[in-house]
């Protein structure tokens, strides 16, 4: 990491304050792809409940939508805006039922079907600054805490370090970190 800072001693040589500021770039991406069975993402007799309420719900919305073209004058339905919503409801009911159609045949599959998945990672913002602070009470016991930004990257982190003279260290670490708040 970059960066520059400055280190102030007290009069007990082991006793010291540090500042410092810098920056890194995080650049990293890469790809996973696989399958998992449909009976592990899901208990099957949950997902086949939902999917038959959505039947239901598509059923009873093309019921409504019927009943309110059919009640229209014919002079409402040649109507450009009632044509277009007719047409509109329609297809969002036709694609509604072929996804719960694709559902209940995979959950008619069994162990067998599987969901196919494919995620690109990457950072959302490559560039990570800091700033920090680091108090040596004595060669055995130090605090220090950083505080990284920008953009929806915050973390903070505070650590309480003390060491005896057997290079045995005992370190706590605070850290929260607004991405996953």
């Amino acid at each position: 990491m970059p960066g520059f800072g400055k280190t102030f001693t007290f009069k007990n040589p082991d006793r010291n304050i540090a500042f410092w500021i810098g920056g890194f770039r995080l650049k990293y991406s890469f790809s996973t792809s696989g399958s998992i069975n449909l009976s592990e993402l899901f208990p099957a007799g949950e997902l086949q409940a939902k999917v038959d309420q959505g039947f239901a719900k598509v059923d009873d919305t093309y019921q409504q939508v019927e009943s309110w073209w059919n009640g229209l004058t014919p002079a409402e339905q040649n109507n450009p805006i009632n044509t277009a919503k007719y047409d509109a409801a329609n297809q969002a009911l036709v694609k509604a039922s072929t996804f719960l159609t694709s559902a209940d045949e995979a959950l008619k599959d069994g162990e067998s079907a599987t969901v196919q998945y494919s995620l690109d990672k990457a950072v959302k913002n490559i560039w990570n600054f800091l700033i920090g602070t680091q108090f040596q009470i004595n060669r055995h016991f130090m605090v220090r805490a950083e505080y990284g930004f920008p953009g929806t990257r915050h973390n903070i982190s505070a650590v309480f370090n003390t060491g005896s003279g057997n290079n045995h260290e005992v370190e706590l670490v605070f850290i929260v970190d607004s991405d996953n708040i």
